[in-house]
């Protein structure tokens, strides 16, 4: 036996009733193990202590949350409109106030002070809780507009939904009352 050796394994019931072997060991030909790279296992330890490192430096620190990624989001944009322009000082502005917001991100993720970066977040939640809700909704309408019509009562505004592939059919606004005919 050069490269295969015998390894002795306790064997399990349910090996047991599908092989019909009664006792409880089997003798298994083990398969020579394939030694990695050493460069490959230290490079995997490497990214694992990183990673360890990271995320003990990161305890106690805020993160990222909506406002954050909102900061990065249009740091990059601006820093990449900066480009675009072409224009000396106004590109220069807009270089500068990017970066800004880029380190003002970063700033909030690596802070301690979770309490008040915790406060500046719902403050942004609370402002753009209006637009946040328009493309939810909007969003939603798309995902059934397959299956449904969404039309809206000419006297209250209502907006009723109505199945797709009835033909005509005569709508009742369940708020007002108002009945008017329209195509499914």
């Amino acid at each position: 036996m050069s490269g295969k050796q015998r390894k002795i394994i306790p064997v399990s019931s349910f090996v047991r009733q599908q092989t019909g072997v009664r006792t409880g060991l089997l003798l298994r030909m083990q398969q020579p193990v394939r030694r990695r790279g050493v460069a490959a296992v230290c490079q995997r330890k490497g990214w694992m202590k990183m990673k360890e490192r990271f995320m003990r430096f990161m305890q106690g620190r805020y993160g990222v949350d909506p406002f954050s990624k909102f900061l990065l989001v249009s740091g990059l944009v601006v820093v990449f409109l900066s480009a675009a322009l072409g224009n000396r000082t106004v590109g220069a502005v807009f270089y500068l106030l990017g970066w800004i917001l880029i380190i003002y991100c970063y700033f909030r993720m690596f802070s301690r002070n979770v309490s008040k970066r915790y406060a500046e977040n719902q403050t942004f939640l609370a402002k753009t809780y209006k637009v946040r809700e328009f493309f939810r909704k909007q969003k939603n309408i798309w995902k059934q507009r397959r299956v449904y019509h969404i039309y809206t009562c000419p006297n209250c505004r209502q907006k009723i939904r109505i199945p797709r592939g009835k033909g005509k059919i005569e709508i009742r606004c369940p708020k007002c009352g108002t009945t008017f005919i329209k195509k499914s």
